[in-house]
This record gives C-alpha cells, sequence and structure tokens, in this order.
C-alpha cells in the first residue's frame, strides 16, 4: 500500500496564487505597521505615556513593526540575500515579539 504525501509549499501554488498571497499579505502587513508606528508615535508625542509599562508596550511595537515589514519582500526565491535577509528578521523578531 502506498501512502499519498501530500506536500504544502509556496512551490506547489501557481504563480498568480503566490502572487495574490503576496499581495494579501503586504495589504495586511502595512495595517500592522502602520498600528506599530501609532503606538510607537504616541510613545514619542505624549511624555505621560514614557513609563514602565508603555516601554514593553513600545517595544513590542518596534519588534512586530520589523517583523512585519519583512512581508514586503515578497516571496524571494532568486535572491539568496533578501530570502536569508527575510528569514532572519521573520524568526528573530516574531520571537522578540513576545519574549
Amino acid at each position: 500500500r502506498e501512502e499519498k504525501r501530500v506536500r504544502m509549499g509556496a512551490q506547489e501554488l501557481s504563480s498568480s496564487d503566490q502572487h495574490a498571497l503576496t499581495v494579501v499579505s503586504a495589504v495586511f502587513s502595512t495595517f500592522s505597521v502602520c498600528g506599530s508606528a501609532l503606538i510607537i508615535a504616541s510613545y514619542l508625542l505624549f511624555p505621560n505615556l514614557r513609563k514602565f509599562s508603555y516601554k514593553l508596550v513600545l517595544w513590542l511595537s518596534f519588534s512586530d513593526m520589523v517583523n512585519q515589514s519583512m512581508s514586503y519582500f515578497g516571496n524571494p526565491k532568486d535572491n539568496m540575500v533578501a530570502c536569508n535577509l527575510q528569514a532572519f528578521g521573520m524568526q528573530y523578531f516574531s520571537v522578540a515579539s513576545f519574549l
């Protein structure tokens, strides 16, 4: 009896599906980056918010903003430098977001 392996990866999708996922990811990452930028701007504009608890929120917002900005690289198949930078940024700042 032969088992059928299901492969789930970006390579299994058509080019138009990959493009659609990249666009959707970029749109929602833009919402996240704008929200994080608003939190960072509030911290900078309102001195009464500069307490330790809000400082934690500031750094959380910063790491989330960098994490989400990594999706702007799209799907770098041919550029290994962009691919490695995207992978490093996503891994590092994803962990930084919850630590």
